[in-house]
């Protein structure tokens, strides 16, 4: 992160990530919402780009 920072010009980038109880929380609620969305959008797309399964 600290390099990311830099390079965007942040002018005095942490040593270490600001992590806080509500960054975990969201991250967790985020992650399960994208873990449940994605296999029925996947599944449900006609289109072969999106699908996970070979028909070769």
């Amino acid at each position: 992160m600290p390099i990311r920072l830099s390079a965007a010009g942040f002018p005095a980038p942490p040593s270490l990530p600001n992590v806080t109880v509500p960054t975990l929380v969201w991250h967790a609620i985020d992650g399960a919402v994208l873990g449940a969305v994605f296999p029925a959008v996947e599944s449900a797309s006609p289109d072969p780009f999106f699908s996970s399964t070979s028909t070769e």
